[in-house]
């Protein structure tokens, strides 16, 4: 894909295993997937294969996910044109700097200093390089009542957890094929970021405000303790991660026998090292108590 290739050009090995080995500060020793027991048993056949599914953003349940807003309202000249010659340098590299600088300043003549037209054509854009994002989402909190209910079919499912150093590697593996897989912590408001297009675009190719983009959500979220993974080039579709990486699974309190059963007999089939624990409900307080079964 495009953007693939012209983040490629930009990025060293070095550079590519850096931002691969990022995580965030203080990062859990343990992140969590909730999973229900769909019909077609793709979650249970997921954590047989110790896949992880990426979801493009246009999928997100909440409608103001990825929806940060760029400011048109100042058009500084000399940013406008720093930023179109970096893209004409990227897209014309067999062009001398004068003929750059040439195609550079007839571009923003013709294309960019219509405010009505460059917000059209960006934000039309910025929805299709949403897409091009794969984002897996996991929390730090296993036995949060409300998620047990939105994302575990109301405590009939299930529930693993990642090893955060072991995903370290997992990224190492992937920088290897010059895939960055990075891990991000959401970050809550109560208002919606606005960032200045030529500015942003400027700023590390952009990565601040597409990271910004995918990663922003109103404080109303916050309970759900939200970490990101994403990747580019990689939408709605499981990708492999170490059997070794998936060292807990929390069954929820009103799992079924037979879907219990199905989740050891799996584990037991591929040999897997992960704690198994089973949920119960408290008898004194308003909250889920774990016993462990494997």
């Amino acid at each position: 894909m495009r953007e693939k290739e012209q983040l490629n050009m930009v990025m060293t090995k070095d550079k590519i295993e850096e931002l691969s080995r990022q995580q965030p500060l203080n990062t859990p020793a343990i992140l969590y997937k909730y999973r229900n027991f769909d019909e077609e048993g793709y979650n249970l056949k997921a954590l047989e294969e110790s896949k992880l599914w990426f979801s493009s953003a246009d999928r997100f349940n909440d409608p103001y996910d990825s929806t940060i807003q760029f400011d048109y309202s100042t058009v500084d000249r000399k940013t406008v044109f720093k930023w179109g010659l970096h893209n004409i340098k990227r897209d014309n590299p067999h062009l001398s700097i004068i003929e750059q600088m040439k195609l550079t300043e007839e571009n923003i003549n013709r294309n960019i200093l219509d405010p009505v037209e460059l917000e059209r054509s960006i934000d039309g854009n910025k929805q299709q390089t949403l897409k091009k994002f794969g984002i897996c989402s996991l929390t730090s909190d296993s036995k949060n009542l409300l998620m047990w209910s939105h994302y575990a079919d109301c405590h009939k499912g299930f529930c693993f957890g990642i090893d955060t150093k072991k995903l370290l590697s997992i990224q190492n593996y992937y920088a290897t094929k010059k895939e960055i897989l990075t891990l991000y912590r959401m970050d809550y408001r109560s208002d919606i970021p606005n960032y200045n297009f030529f500015e942003s675009m400027l700023e590390n190719y952009g990565e601040k405000y597409i990271s910004h983009l995918l990663l922003v959500k109103s404080e109303e979220w916050k309970y759900e303790k939200e970490y990101r993974l994403s990747i580019l080039g990689h939408t709605n579709v499981a990708l492999p991660i170490f059997k070794e990486a998936i060292v807990e699974i929390y069954l929820g309190c009103k799992i079924k026998d037979d879907n219990r059963d199905a989740i050891l007999n799996t584990l037991d089939d591929i040999k897997s090292p992960a704690k198994v624990y089973q949920l119960h409900k408290s008898e004194i307080k308003f909250e889920l108590t774990p016993i462990q079964i494997r």
